[in-house]
């Protein structure tokens, strides 16, 4: 689920307020908070204000956890351009465009990973087999640790097919291994949509030959949708590893 807010008819340019969008998008919303606190641009200030508006609508509209916020959106469009004149000489008249901009940003709450790496690791003689592990916990993780696009993000959600491919495909890149297993959902008790309700949870695996994704829909409570997660994901690796001993 995404809080949102949004600003009207903004008296500056988009161009000039997409700059500090890019500063804070993917950021956590005290980060992003404390960037544009002291970032010296004239839409530091607008988006200050929608940032503690869409905080504001996450807390009390769907009862989001503050410290679990982060920026998943933020983007200007161009709104309506006034236009004006300037008295020049001979009787002459240059117009000036005065551009405005209409703003989105929208936040989401975080959700908990570590499981499937803790259920490898917790079997004897794991190290043989399983590199690491990458709780991408915020979007700033996922776009730095997993090279995930914010194109992507910004389009489809960070809750999607797409971000959970490009997941398990960075974390296969970044350790170097034949398989990678990501995750991304809504384990809940909050945070449901019509489309993705609690218990949506998108799962990828990544081998060298393709990456296989899936959705599933748990029930149950949010330590029952973590645990059902993980065990789809081990078993969507099973079904790739079969496939790939079959096919040699």
């Amino acid at each position: 689920m995404e809080a949102k807010a949004y600003l009207r008819y903004v008296r500056i340019s988009p161009r000039k307020v997409q700059i500090v969008c890019d500063l804070i998008r993917g950021k956590d919303a005290k980060t992003a908070m404390a960037i544009l606190m002291n970032t010296p641009k004239s839409a530091s200030e607008p988006l200050v204000k929608l940032l503690k508006s869409a905080c504001a609508n996450a807390e009390n509209n769907f009862s989001m956890d503050p410290d679990k916020l982060v920026v998943t959106q933020v983007f200007a469009t161009p709104g309506p351009i006034l236009k004006r004149m300037m008295p020049r000489a001979q009787g002459r008249a240059y117009r000036i465009n005065k551009r405005t901009s209409h703003v989105t940003l929208a936040v989401a709450e975080s959700c908990t990973g570590g499981t499937i790496a803790a259920r490898f690791t917790a079997l004897p003689g794991a190290s043989a087999y399983f590199k690491c592990g990458v709780v991408a916990y915020s979007l700033d993780t996922k776009q730095e640790i997993l090279q995930i696009s914010c194109d992507t993000i910004a389009r489809y959600g960070a809750v999607s097919e797409q971000v959970v491919r490009q997941m398990a495909e960075g974390v296969r890149r970044a350790s170097n291994s034949h398989y990678a297993v990501a995750t991304t959902g809504i384990a809940g008790p909050t945070g449901g949509t019509p489309e993705y309700p609690v218990g949506s949870v998108w799962i990828a695996v990544s081998s060298p030959l393709r990456t296989t994704t899936r959705l599933i829909r748990a029930g149950g409570s949010r330590n029952a949708v973590i645990r059902k997660a993980g065990t789809a994901a081990i078993e969507l690796l099973e079904e790739e590893l079969r496939a790939a001993n079959q096919a040699n």
